[in-house]
């Protein structure tokens, strides 16, 4: 039995800065090289390396902070605290729909006690506890994941595939603002008209969040009114998913792990993360660019001391910037187009894209801003200028997106699958940039300037701005059918619940529920606020 604390270090030979330095790295590093795998990023590239040797020195530095023994101590059980609870969380949660918080706080501390006491090998602990952490990780990296075949039949020949697209985010034409946007407008009308699509410009969304919005449309249900969406957004029931599948369709799903499908009768099944930094190794930037990325990325996931360390000491430098729309290049479009052109049983493909979602990363012509402009997506603000510019970047990757939705339909075109198609493209809510009047401030106006910020929230001090309903529930709604005839816009405002469902069960409106041509808003005691968006789109364009 040894004295004390003190003879630790002494034992295991870490009581100079050096070997402080070595187990401190022993916190950082293994994390870093777990987040690289996950996100399927190349170790080889420079910015890897230069993150590596910041990291390094990140490590040299909290070793001469934590001269002292108990300081020492300190970082390293609460590295060991934190990281406990995440990863025991992450198990109970799984076991159990309650998160009991308590429960796995009582388990981290248990996991400290235990590694002080058996003090002869803390450290040797220490290192198989955060290195074990990427046995998995590393193991799939090596051996590589199995080659995904898609589905195949006896059946040969075109078929009649239903390919269903939720592009989040993407504002319909008619709700874009008056003088703003117009070279969008423009654009979404030309992809859809040019492809023979029934192009709805008024359409609408029955809610202004994800978590509310493709729930509602995917079971043609409308949410009870004090529900309020969780923190882990699992689908475990999809009915028109599994109706298709009931009449025979292989169902394939490409998802965000934003909003995962659980449900049954799912054929396969892609997940991307929804900030994967994966693919930005590819883009056209600087190298400075990518590694201020992966460092600020890195801090903002990891849960045990990178992170908590930068986000409290210095949360304005480390703020991460968001890069969803980059995410979505694991799927789409490459991947998703193989996956048609090589499918020969009929198929659903449903795909769930961040995109054009902020933060808004690209140039019409797909080249990427400059790193340093990722953060510049304020989706509230008093400043009209501030709403224009934001609109302006909002517009250039809705024609960015919609030169991807040319692509993919002129190679359907070409392999002669696109007329014998259904097609449906919709968005889940609209653009959620909005101008907010100084009316508007007050109580419940207190986190509009935080990330926290309830876009479904009633927060009007008198009756909302029609432009600024527009802006949360506005929708992209495109449909093309075999059966269908030339492009059309048909301006008649209709929510995206009552067309997807007219089009995928032909015959079966009556199922549709009282309400679905409403919008909603809830204000802070769950109570739910109706809007006639038909009304709002002819007092805007004077339908």
């Amino acid at each position: 039995m040894l004295n004390g604390p003190r003879s630790i270090p002494k034992l295991v030979g870490v009581d100079t800065v050096v070997g402080r330095c070595i187990i401190v790295a022993l916190l950082l590093i293994p994390p870093f090289f777990r987040f690289l795998l996950v996100n399927e990023y190349d170790l080889t590239r420079p910015e890897a390396a230069g993150s590596l040797l910041a990291l390094g020195a990140a490590s040299l530095a909290l070793a001469v902070i934590c001269r002292n023994t108990l300081g020492f101590y300190v970082l390293t059980l609460a590295c060991i605290v934190s990281f406990s609870a995440g990863t025991t969380m992450d198990l109970v949660s799984e076991m159990w729909p309650v998160r009991f918080r308590w429960l796995t706080g009582l388990l981290a501390l248990a996991v400290s006690a235990a590694m002080l006491l058996l003090r002869r090998s803390f450290f040797a602990l220490l290192a198989v506890f955060v290195l074990s952490e990427m046995a998995v990780d590393v193991g799939q990296a090596v051996r590589g994941s199995p080659p995904e075949q898609p589905s195949v039949s006896a059946t040969t020949g075109p078929l009649p595939h239903v390919l269903y697209l939720v592009l989040d985010a993407h504002i319909g034409p008619n709700g874009l603002p008056k003088g703003l946007g117009q070279k969008a407008r423009r654009k979404i009308e030309e992809t859809f008209l040019t492809h023979g699509f029934a192009l709805y410009s008024s359409a609408f969304s029955n809610y202004a969040v994800t978590d509310r919005s493709i729930p509602s449309i995917l079971n043609r249900r409308l949410l009870p009114e004090r529900a309020r969406p969780g923190n882990v957004r699992k689908l475990t029931e999809a009915r028109l998913l599994s109706d298709l599948a009931g009449r025979g369709y292989a169902v394939n799903v490409y998802q965000s792990d934003f909003m995962e499908l659980a449900a049954s009768n799912l054929n396969h099944v892609v997940t991307y993360a929804a900030n994967s930094v994966g693919p930005i190794g590819e883009l056209p930037i600087s190298t400075r660019d990518k590694f201020l990325h992966l460092v600020h990325s890195y801090i903002d996931r990891d849960e045990w001391l990178a992170g908590p360390l930068a986000g409290r000491l210095a949360p304005q430098v480390f703020r991460p910037e968001r890069a969803g729309p980059l995410a979505v290049a694991k799927v789409w479009p490459g991947r998703i187009t193989r996956d048609i052109l090589a499918a020969r049983q009929k198929t659903l493909f449903f795909a769930h894209l961040i995109t054009p979602h902020s933060p808004y990363l690209y140039h019409e012509d797909g080249t990427t801003r400059e790193h340093s402009e990722w953060g510049l997506t304020p989706l509230t603000t008093y400043d009209p200028a501030v709403y224009r510019s934001t609109y302006a970047r909002y517009a250039e990757q809705v024609v960015f997106v919609q030169g991807q939705l040319e692509r993919l339909f002129g190679t359907l075109r070409r392999a002669g699958l696109l007329d014998k198609m259904t097609i449906v493209v919709h968005g889940d809510h609209g653009s959620r940039i909005r101008l907010l009047r100084e009316l508007d401030r007050g109580r419940r106006q207190a986190k509009i300037r935080g990330v926290a910020y309830d876009f479904e929230r009633y927060d009007y001090a008198s009756e909302p701005p029609a432009q600024d309903l527009l802006d949360r529930f506005s929708t992209l709604l495109a449909v093309r059918t075999p059966a269908g005839d030339a492009g059309r816009i048909d301006p008649q405002p209709v929510s995206v619940m009552r067309m997807v469902h007219e089009t995928l069960y032909p015959g079966q409106m009556g199922q549709i529920p009282a309400g679905a041509d409403l919008s909603y808003l809830f204000d802070q005691e769950g109570q739910r606020h109706e809007f006639p968006m038909a009304a709002i789109f002819e007092k805007v364009s004077g339908l």
